[in-house]
């Protein structure tokens, strides 16, 4: 039964439609989530305890939920400010729930979450061969290509989206799951053939979703995750950690700063230049209510000005200052900091050659800072839940891992006497 709970949380979680009532709306995937995290917090109540583990990441979510309740009831858009606080609230309490309560076969949900993204690949074909069955709708009624036309514009074309409302969003979740596919093809020979197949799979659905900034994030995390696989110890990965993240922000300062002319006029940059006068324009508009650095809830003055931006500057560290104030900037940079930290311990622990899924679903964490750059990142409940699953997966395998190590390192026959002569079996070690 938790099985068949947790497959329909992968699929829903997948699939980002709205269901209208007049003045009250909601998710497809809420009423699911609230179905899973009921059945297991009730079967915590059958085993006599509530769990709360001592994850960081949990209670960092935790607390920013509750400063997302407090403020953002108050924003100028009232509807939507509560909406928020129910998107941030429901795949919060999704993760808390599972890893309080799923002990063991996280193995086994990280290959699930790669067959799905396999599956949603071959619905993007289709859709890309049709120019049709977007069955959610969709908000881009159009995406540029890669390619440019002879008036010096990027081309039209037919673009995957699975069952998500835009392209892009659905090139962030077939990047998480092609990180966690890299890893599936060096932990086990029988996913050696298999594993790569569904990694070319998924670089070709990334791609015919035309999100430039996901195939970008692609790039550079495959880039990473390879040099983290060679022999390296602590500073390597700590380093290469910190690069993932600022190198290319850097590099996307230094483009922004340049002016407009030569490489930089070329279609290509288009679309990046467009979210470089989002970005200034968000500036200025905390510039001109510096209550926002308090209170946040700056988004309904973006959306004036954007009304197709839903919301969101295509900048995660903009995106969380703007709408959350400073507490959502420091929680953000907090979260980062724990996830690079955690690949230390990878290190530290001896697991990241040891255990390639494990460093991939790091580096599938890691990714979501690189693609929040230049994307909407966490701009709706199904990319949060999705980035949290991921999160429930690399916590849940840890955990199982450190729990497998303490087993193989008790020797039956190392036994000793106690002070009475009974037989001891030696404490377990920890690594």
């Amino acid at each position: 039964m938790t099985g068949l709970l947790i497959l329909l949380l992968w699929l829903a979680a997948t699939i980002q439609y709205r269901v209208e009532l007049g003045l009250f709306s909601f998710a497809l995937m809420e009423p699911v989530a609230l179905l899973v995290v009921g059945f297991l917090f009730l079967y915590q109540l059958g085993r006599g305890r509530l769990v709360l583990t001592k994850d960081r990441l949990q209670w960092l979510f935790l607390a920013f939920t509750i400063w997302v309740a407090i403020i953002r009831p108050w924003a100028e858009g009232w509807k939507h400010g509560l909406s928020d606080v129910r998107d941030w609230a429901i795949p919060v309490l999704t993760y808390v729930v599972l890893i309080g309560t799923v002990r063991k076969g996280w193995r086994r949900w990280s290959r699930l979450f790669v067959l799905l993204a396999v599956l949603y690949t071959f619905l993007g074909l289709y859709q890309v061969a049709t120019d049709s069955f977007r069955i959610t709708g969709g908000t881009a009624l159009f995406k540029s290509s890669f390619s440019v036309t002879p008036e010096g514009k990027l081309a039209l074309a037919s673009y995957a989206a699975g069952f998500f409302n835009h392209p892009n969003n659905f090139a962030d979740y077939l990047s998480w799951a092609l990180m966690i596919c890299l890893g599936l093809s060096t932990s086990q020979p029988r996913w050696r053939f298999l594993a790569p197949l569904g990694a070319i799979l998924l670089m070709i659905g990334i791609f015919l979703t035309y999100s430039k900034s996901a195939v970008a994030g692609a790039a550079i995390s495959i880039v990473v995750l390879i040099a983290l696989r060679l022999k390296g110890g602590k500073p390597l990965v700590l380093v290469t950690g910190l690069c993932a993240m600022l190198v290319p922000a850097a590099a996307l300062i230094f483009l922004a700063l340049l002016p407009q002319g030569g490489f930089t006029s070329h279609p290509i940059l288009s679309t990046f230049f467009w979210r470089v006068g989002v970005w200034r324009d968000t500036l200025q508009i905390i510039q001109s209510h510096p209550e926002i650095l308090l209170i946040g809830n700056g988004d309904g003055m973006l959306a004036a000005l954007y009304p197709f931006v839903f919301f969101h500057p295509h900048n995660l560290f903009l995106y969380f200052l703007l709408d959350y104030g400073i507490v959502g900037l420091v929680f953000i940079i907090a979260v980062g900091w724990t996830i690079v930290n955690r690949g230390v311990m990878l290190y530290q622990r001896h697991l990241a050659r040891r255990e390639p899924l494990l460093l991939a679903l790091w580096m599938a964490l890691l990714n979501t800072f690189i693609l929040g750059l230049a994307e909407a990142a966490f701009i709706c409940i199904e990319l949060r839940m999705i980035f949290l699953i991921v999160a429930a997966c690399f916590t849940g395998l840890s955990r199982e891992i450190r729990a497998e190590q303490s087993l193989t390192t008790v020797e039956p026959e190392i036994r000793r006497l106690g002070k009475y002569g009974q037989a001891q079996v030696a404490r377990p070690v920890h690594l």
